[in-house]
């Protein structure tokens, strides 16, 4: 994760009540990332996650979402996009680093070591090839792994799958 931005002198600065204003499409959609601000508009379309996503966060700091969304740290690429569209930075005083809280991360189970990662927050592995026709049917723990959210701890003995099928039974 990187730093604060820090004020970039040829940018206006911004208050987080500016910010606020800005959470519609027809006033032009707004976030903050540490203190900078950015216009996401022009984004919203590609915005891999879907619109619904992004505009979850439309007027406020993204720093909470990306905490659960980890995957936009993977490669920085989610970074240098955002930088483009930035367009000023939060006023001083008005930046608040957001407590995040515990990893949502931390409870997920152990995956097995001989799983391709691509990454682990959320997890994004597969099964290696030559793992592949080792058996007829592949293990639980080898099966291809991939989530966009933490895993959520289930009780086996208190949870109970309901089923039903197209014709209502």
């Amino acid at each position: 994760k990187l730093p604060a931005p820090g004020a970039k002198p040829d940018m206006p600065l911004y208050t987080r009540a500016d910010l606020a204003k800005h959470a519609t499409l027809e006033d032009r959609v707004w976030v903050s990332y540490k203190d900078g601000v950015y216009d996401v508009t022009e984004f919203i379309e590609a915005h891999p996650g879907g619109q619904v996503r992004i505009m979850l966060a439309a007027g406020k700091a993204i720093d909470p979402y990306w905490n659960m969304f980890q995957q936009h740290f993977t490669t920085g690429f989610a970074l240098e996009t955002l930088e483009e569209m930035r367009i000023g930075t939060l006023a001083p005083g008005e930046w608040v680093e957001v407590e995040l809280g515990a990893d949502p991360y931390a409870l997920d189970p152990l995956r097995d070591a001989s799983l391709i990662m691509h990454g682990d927050k959320p997890c994004n592995a597969e099964l290696p090839e030559s793992k592949a026709m080792q058996a007829y049917a592949t293990p639980n723990a080898l099966w291809f792994v991939r989530h966009h959210h933490p895993v959520p701890i289930v009780d086996e003995n208190e949870y109970a799958l309901e089923v039903t099928l197209l014709d209502g039974s």
